[in-house]
């Protein structure tokens, strides 16, 4: 959350600078009537009438929210965009936000630079979730369906329908935003697609992507354009952290279509992103992009022959000048299907080789999501056996071995994620 905060401050620093005491009630609209509600829920419709609109007008929300125990006594975030979903002459309809503590919220008018304050709602609680919470995504008639399931019974707790999506894959958590990215599959490339699960609300770009996957605690796509790729920020106008502008150009035997399969990841301390390249036949190989200031360079390892090579990162203690230090590094699921013992693998992009296997199973893995800050650090996994049954089995860190028993059985997901 302080993330965002911090996005919004700087916003709302800006407003606060194009605004003179002489103007500080700025009249653009008149006769203003805010749809009441005694408390909106995130994600709820909030319906501002008055007459004077024109078309480019945007509203930004006020949050402000009592601080129990802080420095300050009230918490603000000033500046947010506000998701619009109608507009007519004289109504814009736009969403209650997520992501804050009970609020009471301000609804401003931008027009050109300048702004009017049109009054206040209340909002309820929508900040996320203390501890990471197990999703499945699965293909349903007219769009995609998200389920969370109880981690320790299996069971679906919560279900929503992500309308006009097709073939949602490749999700990643934007960390404590309690947002999902994932690319969704349409003629002739994969849009991105954001969904909201406080605000349950989807947002699908115009834009084709590579990939997508997690710098840290920031979602961000890879761009694709004249054979180098490019890393852009998920959601950058919604207050999330900048990504640095970066750039690849792909070695000859590698092209971006090769990358799609699965989320990368950002690995540390070396920084770097892992992704994984499929050559086609059952071989793959795991590809690094380097972050590093003034080398961004691309290197590919030896072939794998797997079924597939699914990036992952996992916080890990390592001593580091002498001190012990909580990194993320990188691995690799490397799925071995018809039989063979899939395993997991740390991965190192200096030296560009695998350690052996920290964990094995008899199943083909799908998907792998890694719980960053659970008292276990669990990593769970979406495998299919034999008979093309999917279940989600649970390696448990702390103790070194799998949990005993697993997460359903003939599931309908084709990929798994793990948000908060």
């Amino acid at each position: 959350m302080f993330r965002k905060l911090i996005g919004a401050l700087l916003f709302g620093g800006l407003l606060a600078a194009c605004r003179s005491e002489k103007d500080s009630a700025k009249i653009f609209v008149t006769d203003v009537e805010i749809v009441q509600s005694e408390v909106f829920a995130p994600g709820d419709p909030v319906t501002v009438c008055a007459s004077g609109f024109e078309a480019g007008d945007r509203l930004l929300f006020d949050i402000r929210f009592p601080l129990d125990g802080e420095l300050l006594p009230e918490g603000y975030a000033r500046g947010i965009r506000a998701v619009e979903r109608e507009r007519t002459e004289y109504s814009i309809t736009v969403l209650a936000p997520g992501g804050y503590p009970a609020s009471t919220v301000g609804l401003l008018l931008l027009r050109g630079g300048e702004v009017q304050e049109l009054g206040t709602v209340r909002v309820s609680d929508g900040t996320p979730p203390a501890e990471s919470r197990l999703y499945g995504l699965s293909d349903e008639a007219g769009g995609m369906c998200i389920e969370r399931l109880d981690l320790a019974t299996g069971c679906v707790v919560d279900r929503r329908l992500v309308d006009g999506v097709a073939s949602l894959r490749c999700p990643v958590n934007e960390y404590g935003a309690n947002r999902i990215y994932a690319l969704s599959e349409r003629d002739g490339g994969c849009a991105g697609l954001l969904y909201d699960l406080t605000m349950r609300y989807q947002e699908l770009s115009e834009q084709s992507y590579v990939a997508v996957g997690t710098v840290l605690a920031t979602a961000a796509y890879l761009v694709h354009d004249s054979g180098r790729l490019r890393l852009e920020a998920c959601g950058a106008t919604r207050a999330s952290q900048p990504v640095r502008p970066v750039g690849w150009t792909l070695p000859e035997g590698l092209t971006a279509g090769m990358l799609s399969g699965a989320p990368f990841v950002y690995s540390a301390p070396c920084g770097s992103l892992l992704l994984a390249a499929d050559c086609g036949g059952g071989t793959f190989r795991p590809v690094v992009l380097t972050l590093s200031s003034g080398d961004c360079k691309v290197q590919v390892g030896e072939p794998v022959g797997a079924g597939a090579l699914i990036p992952f990162a996992m916080p890990l203690s390592r001593e580091i000048d002498g001190r012990t230090q909580t990194v993320l590094a990188g691995g690799f699921a490397v799925s071995k299907p018809g039989g063979g013992v899939s395993e997991l693998r740390l991965f190192d992009g200096v030296s560009m080789r695998f350690s052996e296997p920290f964990a094995t199973l008899d199943d083909a893995v799908c998907s792998v999501a890694v719980d960053l800050d659970g008292v276990d650090r669990s990593i769970c996994l979406l495998t299919e056996d034999g008979q093309g049954a999917r279940r989600i089995r649970i390696y448990d860190r702390r103790q070194g071995a799998w949990r005993a028993d697993a997460l359903g059985d003939g599931l309908p997901y084709r990929s798994i994620v793990l948000a908060r």
